[in-house]
């Protein structure tokens, strides 16, 4: 789990006493992708970014939920701010992400400075929510801190990635969500829960991006999802197989290398790996996540696969790419676990031999 302050440099010709807004993000590449895109939201609205937070006019925190210790770090940076509300009353404070569509009001309960709790399917109207505060605020009508508060957790449809008049910042790696949340039920993880079920992008928005993101001057995209090479296993409008997905961006005139994350093993096809051959753009490295060597504890967790398929995918994408890194995810101390399934991971590592 990371922290960080602000992504982007303050907008270069931002007009003078334009609003500023700054954004700290917990957690995973999705939450970085997600608050690049919020910060573009405000861009597009006249706002400036700022690496200082005393300077902001918004302060967004971008939150995760996956261990309990990401969320107790957010609840003391909301603490550390507080002073700064009571200095500046005008500040807003919103939380967004994962932790706020887990626990919602409960943070308006430990931290009655914040102003916005805003869902994983919210985020892009941020923008317009802090507006709505402010109007509130200015409301005679609304008197008290309840009514001027925005808990915006219930959006079941997400709004479509627009990012026509934004300026991207980021340099030359930029992050590309091709579908968001999860179908699958591992025992251990959240994400079904703070994200939803799967929702996929048609290829035609992806591809614009991934065009939008090279004129920014982007060289290297990371496309993501929470099972990224699931994509277009359940056929949906504007959808395909991820291996042509992978060979459509690779095709985007000015990317020089594409990478992925995560895939889940349960859903790799032979063209998935084929592609890693085929194409010169896609990196030659895999980060696979195994969980476990043990097929007994691998069924505890409702991985959907075994040790042995495991295995078997591993040696194909080795000979398919014989230079190319492997990388993996690995649970240990899992509750059931015995000495022995411990060493069938340990086994499976030293057949597998990562990177």
């Amino acid at each position: 789990m990371t922290t960080t302050r602000h992504l982007s440099p303050a907008r270069e010709g931002a007009l003078d006493g334009a609003p500023k807004v700054h954004v700290v993000t917990f957690g995973c590449q999705m939450n970085k992708y997600d608050s690049s895109l919020a910060e573009g939201r405000f861009l597009a609205r006249g706002y400036a970014t700022t690496p200082a937070m005393e300077e902001a006019d918004v302060i967004l925190f971008n939150t995760c939920s996956v261990r309990e210790h990401a969320e107790e770090r957010t609840y003391s940076w909301l603490g550390e701010i507080k002073r700064a509300k009571l200095a500046r009353p005008e500040l807003v404070i919103g939380v967004m992400g994962c932790m706020a569509q887990r626990v919602e009001e409960e943070v308006f309960r430990r931290a009655g400075h914040v102003d916005l709790v805003v869902g994983t399917r919210e985020f892009q109207r941020l923008p317009e929510l802090v507006q709505e505060v402010r109007e509130r605020r200015a409301d005679p009508e609304c008197s008290g801190a309840a009514e001027r508060r925005i808990l915006a957790t219930d959006g079941g449809v997400e709004v479509e990635v627009d990012r026509s008049g934004e300026t991207y910042t980021g340099g030359r790696h930029a992050y590309l969500a091709v579908m968001r949340g999860c179908d699958l039920n591992c025992t251990y993880c959240i994400v079904p829960t703070t994200r939803g079920r799967v929702r996929s992008r048609p290829i035609e928005s992806l591809v614009s991006e991934a065009r939008w993101l090279v004129d920014q001057g982007v060289q290297v995209i990371t496309l993501l999802g929470q099972t990224v090479n699931s994509y277009g296993r359940i056929k949906q409008q504007g959808q395909i197989p991820f291996a042509e997905l992978l060979a459509q961006v690779c095709e985007v005139d000015g990317i020089q290398r594409v990478r992925f994350t995560s895939p889940h093993p349960a859903e790799f096809s032979p063209a998935q790996i084929q592609a890693f051959a085929d194409l010169d753009e896609l990196c030659p490295h895999m980060h696979l996540p195994v969980q476990s060597g043990s097929s007994r504890v691998l069924k505890m967790m409702r991985r959907g696969y075994s040790r042995e398929t495991f295995i078997d995918i591993c040696h194909r994408f080795k000979k398919a790419v014989p230079h190319a890194g492997l990388t993996t995810d690995i649970i240990v101390g899992f509750p059931g676990e015995t000495e022995a399934d411990f060493e069938d991971t340990l086994s499976l590592m030293r057949e597998v031999r990562f990177h």
